[in-house]
């Protein structure tokens, strides 16, 4: 099969990797920052406190829905009219996103005054952490109200291409963030002036992305007359298909911790939100790998090029699930250790044995077919995606809410997992393979074989190496062992799993920026 970058100019492929390496650099920084925080973070507050505090997020994270997908219409659009080479309709987009943002967030800071003081009821808080819990709704939801103003702005960049200047505005926002939180505990303070942290840290991100596009789009301008109602309902029409995946996708992410509050005590929502955390952090290099592609899709769909969408799906998947290979290898087999040492033995014996189950789930749909998702989104044809995304969604909320008082934190994992394999792992490929017509078997080997012939002996010299060598009793074992299992998993998967010319591309772009000699197509 031809490679993407045989079909595409050798600066397409090298600035689609420059995308996503700088993507992944946010990604790094921002898992260093969380690797560091995060045990700080715990002991500081507390295992009650810190559930709380996960609760409060898992919480407002469904506050998103009332931006009724116009974000990702906003950098649909903006990608989609810069390939065209239209500023006056990237300006119509922006501002109209703008008006219905400005509405959307007033509407959401109403709705988190009117909530606040009603909410706790449902959850197992003792009383004398209520009013605290009521004032972290308040504070963090005032912080989400202005994101949904300000996000049009990131989604503009993004639709630009721009991932170096969003990634920086990350690194930048979370490194205030976490230095902020650690000076705070350290003097003694707690969860609000955390909360005010995090508000803060989110608005320095908002003032940065709307300078990022006023350097970038020189036709910017802003003015009511912009405001197009065709426009609305162009974004509109897109956005309705984005809202039913947004709402089934916080029930996804949020109906475990929710429900695991609301059977058990808040510690439990700690022990089941920080595996799961975990895999998702690891999924950010997947995740960020996807925004590059969604706006490439909608370049090259704007240009036609179908056969180059589909190869795009192979390799960015593939890719991907490549990236996420020596994170899952790691937690495998060390992932007990990993909490142990990190957080504390309390955490690890109840939230070790849930690794295994989200890794499943995890690697199979979100590494190895989040990109599916992203390029239905790009083509403009996730109407399918949405409506299953809704069918997991809500069974998954039935089927916690009947396991978790049976089963427990183990039980949601594997509810969890196996919904995500069902519908996100099987449904979604299959529906891009209909709509790009190519095979379904062919596509889904292109994507998973030679990752997992890749994993294989990685898997069984890492049993070798904790056994014999590296059980993971301290800080530098673990890290050892981390550098063995990442630096074999990479070295076998640059020859296994990825194409000659894009070996090519990312030795290329890495030498040109430490100022070597580029090797030349044929080098490998």
């Amino acid at each position: 099969m031809a490679t993407v970058a045989e079909q595409q100019p050798a600066s397409r492929s090298e600035r689609f990797f420059g995308n996503v390496l700088w993507n992944w650099l946010g990604v790094a920084v921002n898992f260093f920052i969380i690797a560091v925080l995060s045990p700080y973070i715990v002991r500081k507050l507390g295992d009650d406190s810190y559930g709380i505090w996960m609760l409060v997020l898992s919480l407002i994270d469904y506050y998103w829905l009332l931006d009724l997908g116009f974000r990702s219409a906003t950098l649909k659009f903006c990608a989609q009219y810069r390939a065209t080479g239209e500023p006056e309709k990237i300006n119509e987009i922006l501002n109209t996103a703008l008006f219905y943002g400005a509405m959307a967030g007033l509407a959401f800071l109403c709705i988190t005054m009117l909530a606040s003081s009603r909410i706790v009821g449902f959850f197992q808080i003792a009383p004398a952490n209520r009013s605290v819990f009521s004032a972290l709704v308040t504070i963090v939801g005032a912080g989400w109200a202005l994101g949904i103003v300000f996000n049009m702005f990131g989604a503009c960049l993004e639709g630009f291409q721009r991932f170096d200047i969003v990634s920086r505005i990350w690194i930048a926002t979370n490194a205030v963030r976490a230095v902020g939180c650690v000076v705070l505990l350290a003097k003694g303070y707690g969860l609000i002036a955390m909360a005010v942290m995090v508000v803060a840290s989110q608005v320095l991100g908002y003032i940065l992305s709307y300078l990022g596009v006023r350097r970038v789009f020189a036709e910017w301008r802003f003015s009511p007359l912009l405001m197009k109602l065709s426009v609305m309902r162009e974004l509109i029409g897109y956005g309705v298909h984005t809202l039913v995946a947004t709402v089934a996708d916080r029930f996804l992410g949020q109906s475990a911790p929710l429900l695991i509050g609301h059977f058990q005590p808040p510690a439990f929502v700690g022990y089941f939100t920080l595996p799961n955390r975990l895999m998702q952090y690891s999924c950010d290099l997947v995740m960020r790998l996807a925004m590059v592609t969604i706006s490439n899709t909608s370049e090259l769909a704007a240009k036609g090029k179908m056969e180059a969408i589909s190869r795009l799906g192979v390799f960015a998947n593939r890719y991907s699930l490549t990236i996420f290979g020596p994170i899952a290898c790691a937690l495998l087999v060390y992932g007990r250790e990993i909490i142990a040492v990190w957080i504390g033995p309390e955490f690890a014996a109840h939230s070790a044995p849930l690794l295994p189950v989200l890794a499943l789930g995890t690697g199979f749909a979100i590494a190895g077919q989040y990109n599916s998702g992203s390029i239905l989104y790009g083509l403009g044809k996730h109407g399918g995606y949405a409506r299953g995304l809704l069918a997991e969604a809500i069974l998954n909320a039935l089927l916690l809410f009947w396991i978790i008082p049976r089963q427990g934190i183990l039980g949601a994992a594997w509810v969890v997992s196996g919904l995500m394999i069902l519908n996100r792992g099987l449904l979604l490929p299959w529906l891009l393979c209909r709509w790009l017509k190519v095979g379904f078997l062919r596509y889904m080997a292109s994507i998973y074989m030679r990752p997992l012939l890749t994993a294989a002996p990685v898997l069984l010299c890492a049993d070798l190496l904790k056994r014999f060598v590296l059980p993971g009793r301290n800080l530098p074992e673990l890290i050892a062992a981390a550098a063995v299992i990442g630096g074999m998993y990479l070295i076998l998967a640059f020859f296994i799993c990825f194409g000659p010319d894009h070996r090519i591309s990312i030795v290329r772009w890495v030498s040109v920026r430490l100022n070597l000699s580029a090797p030349k197509a044929g080098a490998y």
